[in-house]
């Protein structure tokens, strides 16, 4: 230990790439040469001869004044020199009295090895000897110790006996040394082996020595300490204290929730049966996204993946869709991913999830089920039912957990990021790469600010004391927080009312005291300033902050202390700091009944070691790449994603929420959502009781009598607007299959539709319906909107802003069907409709509108017989698609031929000519790719069929007719899994596109309808 002054520091000799990487990198390479070069650099001028001193690091200077202070052992050292320097023979001898840490070692030979002809004892003065007699070395030997004094090698021996006097033959050169018979031992560390046998073995060949590992290095009680490299040089990542940001793991999904296929009808049924003992498990309500409206929220836990959310709805096709014109619809249709219904409008409405949940590109909690078949199923045949074509046939609209969700957090899907790409509205919005960026960087400052002897993470600090607030330890003042009470004040006045006592603190050795205690008793007590209370004094750093900022008009959040809590009551004993600067008075309110839920623990000023990295990445990075006029909307969406990160805190709420994308979100309490949502999933969608009725809607739970039944944002629209049949029949009547699906009144112009299962609900006259529809009293929005002119709602609003709600006329049973009255309108029309029909195919039916098509029905059986070859060639009213995964496009031209046909060509009988070149092929919703094809021959027994497919969509692919050098592509598979394998009908001839299907509003009844958006019944009057 030396006083002076270090004037020698370390660092490394750069540049040297493995400095940079894990301490696994460098373990890997840590035999190659020139690996790592320290340079030990002088701090200042250092004179000749001058000392190098070093700084060993704190670490080191600490154990070594630990050292210093101990008395271990130190009598066991001073015994152990004892031995080490006596002379006394008899210690030498081979006995219980010699210690084990103590060794006999001899001088002899450099070469002795054990020699079996020598096992002899042997007296080492003989003239034989080649102990002590040079000259007979062999002659490789003398060349190596040229000296006599270089050639004596120490060998551990034993002495067994000690001799006097000279014996025969040996020394007599008048020394009165002892001698002693010695077995000398191999010099291998624990070999035993005795190499030689001597007698008359003079004393000063032999020595004590420590026995292996007991010399003072070994000492158990040895300084030992390694000498510490400054933290601003040692490699961040090699330290043990350190965390990956990998590891942080933010934003990503523990794939331990992947959910077991076989047991997953299991888990369904679990889930279904949870929900029927909460009182809701799916809501609506304001969403976190701002300026979004409603979003979905999870009223119970989802707690495995894959499991059907909500209910399955109706997929409505939206016919002669445009978006040029206004309709609020526009923001909320899907692509159908190829309805072979109508082909040339790809529109679909998706209620429920696909219109009311919001996209979030970071959280996607909601996914579309990938599914190997067509989604279609008419449930009703044209040629039997009058009902055709009067719902959609698309059944299975549904959204599934994507992985398990907690109860109260908001439910995303998603709608594709080229949906934010393709509008300008939107470019500011993170897509999920800018998301995992940020993720990124925020792991990294999480990384290097948890490092032992870094800033503590206060932010951390903060979230466990708001989760404790009535442990003890939290009471009092605390290091790295602060804690803040919401008080009340009146006019940006504090108002003293509600506390127990106030006290004023004076500043130290202050005029009031020195003042006479006689003085001092004539004042009001609670004038009387203190010293200190509860060891506050007036310069308390609190003060700094408790301040009313002057906008608060009935409450105001000052700094406070947490003196004494009662968990069993939710109150606390808080002392409330207080400062008027003006006249600078300092004082403290005291609340000894303080609610708990009004007081929340903050990150000190100046307390928080993210601060200047923070400062770092906002000030500069960020403010870099703005001053360099970086603009693209990459940079825009990520500095949005980092955009609310401002203080330590932010960054906890990252770390608990697990990323940036999820801290963009609030996980909403069971009261926030029973106080301001909406209940969606009281109801669910099966195959109705009324035959011919395709599906209906069923409760979930009991109901009862006036409960709202569903909440329902609804879409509006006039009855002349979107709503065209693009069929060449179109004539007769105009009216496409969503109309069917509006809410609307015979005196007005206006039609709303449900973007809710609630368009599943199907029709019984009173008193028979169990419920009644009418505007939601609830929904501020829908309240207001509700006294607005009609053209209000036509024209100004844009998305679904008005809500309406499903009752219940009695109580209802649970799986009871839910039934509305229609109104006596849709009543009549109805029963006109079932009078007029017949079947298309009878042979009286002259009705040319209506040619005798295959019904959908017949073609959605034929699903089930794919291998019946009466199926294979497409006929005038169905056709032939086949679904190619994405995994399997990549290699399809080297598994499977590809044929090229040009005008007059034919391939295994399909024309050049074929109409199936004409049929566009599309993307489902996995990227699937879906194509029109014809089947060849069946393989029943693999399940295979051998088909074509007609791929002339090809970048490299032409089909114009009028060219001679035309192409026509088709791919030859020969073993095609017959499960991705559909009939369908052809374009225009599904039951839907039916002109003469029934159509018809339902009818809002009158007393829930405004008068003032009768405006047909106005003009009439």
């Amino acid at each position: 230990e030396s006083p002076k002054t270090p004037n020698v520091g370390l660092r490394w000799k750069e540049p040297n790439d493995k400095l940079h990487g894990s301490l696994d990198d460098f373990w890997s390479t840590v035999n190659e040469k020139n690996l790592l070069v320290m340079e030990y650099v002088a701090l200042g001028d250092i004179a000749e001869n001058e000392e190098l001193l070093l700084d060993y690091g704190s670490e080191w200077e600490q154990a070594y004044q630990s050292h210093l202070n101990s008395n271990d052992s130190k009598s066991m050292l001073s015994t152990h020199n004892q031995w080490i320097q006596t002379k006394d023979p008899s210690v030498l001898i081979s006995s219980p009295n010699l210690p084990v840490h103590l060794a006999t070692e001899c001088l002899v030979y450099p070469q002795l090895k054990a020699d079996a002809q020598l096992d002899d004892w042997q007296d080492f003065f003989d003239s034989s000897n080649q102990m002590i007699h040079r000259e007979t070395w062999p002659l490789e030997l003398q060349k190596l110790y040229p000296k006599d004094d270089q050639f004596a090698t120490w060998y551990p021996c034993r002495v067994t006996t000690v001799v006097e006097h000279l014996s025969s033959g040996a020394k007599n050169d008048g020394s009165q040394e002892d001698f002693y018979s010695v077995l000398i031992f191999s010099q291998h560390l624990h070999d035993d082996t005795v190499v030689r046998r001597f007698r008359g073995f003079p004393q000063d060949r032999l020595r004590l020595v420590p026995a292996p590992y007991h010399s003072d290095q070994h000492l158990p009680w040895a300084f030992r300490q390694f000498i510490s490299i400054p933290d601003e040089i040692f490699p961040l990542r090699w330290r043990n204290d350190y965390k990956p940001s990998s590891s942080w793991k933010l934003g990503v999904v523990d794939d331990n929730y992947l959910t077991d296929r076989s047991k997953l009808e299991e888990q369904q049924q679990a889930y279904e049966k949870a929900l029927r003992q909460v009182d809701c498990g799916l809501y609506m309500g304001v969403s976190n996204i701002p300026n979004s409206g409603y979003g979905m929220y999870a009223g119970t836990d989802i707690p495995f993946s894959q499991l059907v959310v909500g209910s399955t709805i109706p997929e409505v096709p939206v016919d002669n869709y445009k978006e040029s014109t206004h309709w609020p619809g526009t923001e909320y249709v899907w692509n159908s991913f190829g309805l072979a219904e109508n082909p040339e409008s790809p529109s679909v409405l998706r209620g429920l999830f696909g219109s009311i949940a919001n996209s979030h590109n970071g959280v996607i909690n909601m996914v579309s089920p990938k599914l190997l078949n067509s989604p279609y199923d008419p449930m009703v045949d044209r040629r039997k039912d009058p009902g055709a074509g009067a719902f959609s046939p698309y059944i299975q609209n549904t959204f599934l957990s994507g992985y398990p969700v907690n109860a109260g957090e908001e439910l995303f899907v998603t709608y594709g990021e080229h949906w934010f790409r393709n509008r300008k509205e939107y470019k500011t919005v993170p897509l999920l790469e800018h998301f995992r960026r940020a993720d990124n960087i925020l792991a990294s400052l999480l990384s290097m600010m948890t490092l032992e002897g870094a800033s503590l993470f206060v932010g951390d600090v903060a979230f466990r004391t708001n989760q404790d607030k009535f442990n003890s330890s939290y009471h009092g003042q605390l290091q790295h927080v602060i804690a803040w009470c919401r008080v009340d004040s009146i006019e940006g006045q504090l108002d003293r009312t509600g506390a127990s006592s106030v006290i004023h603190l004076s500043r130290k050795n202050d005029r009031i005291n020195r003042m006479p205690s006689s003085i001092i008793a004539r004042m009001d007590p609670s004038e009387i300033p203190h010293e200190s209370y509860e060891g506050i004094t007036h310069d308390a750093d609190e003060f700094q902050s408790a301040t009313l900022g002057g906008g608060e008009e009935t409450g105001a959040e000052l700094p406070c202390r947490i003196i004494a809590s009662d968990s069993s009551t939710g109150l606390l004993d808080v002392l409330v700091f207080f400062a008027d600067n003006e006249n600078d008075k300092r004082q403290l309110l005291r609340y000894e009944s303080f609610d708990a839920t009004r007081l929340d623990f903050r990150i000190a000023p100046n307390k928080d070691g993210l601060s200047s990295l923070l400062s770092l990445l906002r000030n500069h990075f960020l403010k870099e790449l703005d001053d360099d006029g970086v603009t693209t909307e990459s940079f825009l969406r990520f500095k949005t994603a980092l955009s609310n990160i401002d203080s330590v805190g932010d960054i906890t709420t990252v770390l608990h929420r697990n990323g940036t994308a999820m801290a963009t979100t609030k996980r909403r309490s069971k009261e926030w959502l029973e106080e301001n949502g909406i209940c969606l999933d009281h109801i669910y969608v099966n195959r109705s009781t009324i035959a011919g009725a395709g599906n209906g809607a069923f409760a979930r739970r009991r109901l009862k009598k006036n409960e709202v039944i569903i909440g329902s944002p609804m879409l509006a629209t006039s009855r002349d607007h979107k709503l065209l049949l693009t069929t060449t029949n179109a004539s007769r009547r105009n009216k496409s299959l969503i109309y069917n699906y509006h809410f609307g009144h015979k005196d007005s112009s206006v039609l709303f539709f449900p973007i809710s299962h609630a368009i599943a609900i199907n029709h019984k006259n009173s008193p028979a319906a169990n419920a009644r529809v009418q505007f939601s009293t609830k929904d501020k929005k829908s309240r207001y909107l509700v006294h607005r002119p009609l053209e209000d709602i036509l024209e100004r609003e844009k998305y679904s802003s008005l809500v309406m709600e499903v009752v219940a006329n009695r109580d209802i049973a649970p799986d009871e069907e839910i039934f509305l009255d229609y109104g006596k309108e849709w009543e009549a029309a109805w029963k006109e409709h079932v009078k007029a029909w017949k079947d298309p195919c009878q042979n009286d039916n002259k009705n040319a509108e209506l040619p005798c098509y295959k019904s959908s029905m017949s073609i959605w059986k034929m699903n089930h017989d794919k291998f019946n070859r009466e199926y294979h060639a497409w006929s005038e009213d169905h056709l032939t698609y086949c679904t190619v995964p994405k995994d399997e496009q990549k290699d399809k031209r080297e598994r499977n031929e590809e044929v090229i046909l040009h005008r007059g060509d034919s391939y295994l009988g399909v024309p050049w000519d074929h109409n199936g070149f004409q049929i566009p092929w599309y993307l489902d919703n996995s990227g699937d790719r879906v194509l029109p094809c014809l089947i060849i021959a069946p393989d029943k027994g693999n399940s295979n069929l051998e088909v074509v497919l007609f791929d002339n969509n090809d970048d490299d692919s032409t089909n114009d007719d009028d060219t001679e050098d035309s192409r026509f592509v088709l791919n030859h598979w020969k073993y095609f899994s017959s499960a991705r394998v559909s009939f369908r009908p052809r374009p225009f001839k599904g039951d839907s596109m039916n002109p003469l299907a029934f159509r018809h509003e339902i009818g809002i009844p009158d007393e829930a309808f405004p008068e003032h958006w009768k405006e047909l019944l106005l003009e009439e009057v």
